[in-house]
């Protein structure tokens, strides 16, 4: 009975929504929001996350920019040893009249080869630290607004 009687208080604030109770985030601290955070500690907490979202999401379109420049670098460098390739090619013919047996081109496809494996790992090893960083940067920060 004690308990109804506390329930049928008149002086409980009426029930509110979850968009009136948004809405009152951005007014000042009264006695209808006292039990919400003040409105300049949200704030600083939706500025905080923001920033954060805003800072993982321009690190990995660095990263994104990082890898299409080293693919734009080992096409350069395979460009310029296939060119070596083809000139030591055409040397040869002039020089003898006929063209680079194909035993002696294998030891420079193999070492092309070989270098287009190395940055294909340059690449896979960039890609690996730069996650590694975000996500150790990114709890370290969740971490830290905790």
């Amino acid at each position: 009975r004690r308990t109804k009687e506390l329930l049928m208080c008149k002086d409980l604030p009426p029930a509110t929504s979850t968009a009136s109770n948004l809405l009152a985030i951005v007014k000042p601290f009264s006695s209808q929001t006292a039990f919400y955070y003040p409105s300049a500690f949200l704030t600083a907490i939706v500025i905080g996350i923001s920033s954060f979202v805003y800072v993982i999401l321009w690190i990995i379109n660095m990263r994104q920019d990082i890898d299409s420049k080293l693919e734009a670098l080992k096409q350069k460098a395979v460009a310029a040893l296939f060119k070596q390739i083809v000139n030591m090619g055409e040397q040869f013919y002039q020089a003898v009249g006929q063209d680079l047996p194909d035993e002696a081109n294998q030891f420079m496809y193999n070492q092309l080869e070989l270098v287009s494996s190395w940055f294909d790992e340059l690449v896979a090893a960039v890609q690996l630290a730069l996650m590694i960083g975000i996500v150790v940067a990114a709890v370290i920060v969740i971490i830290c607004m905790i």
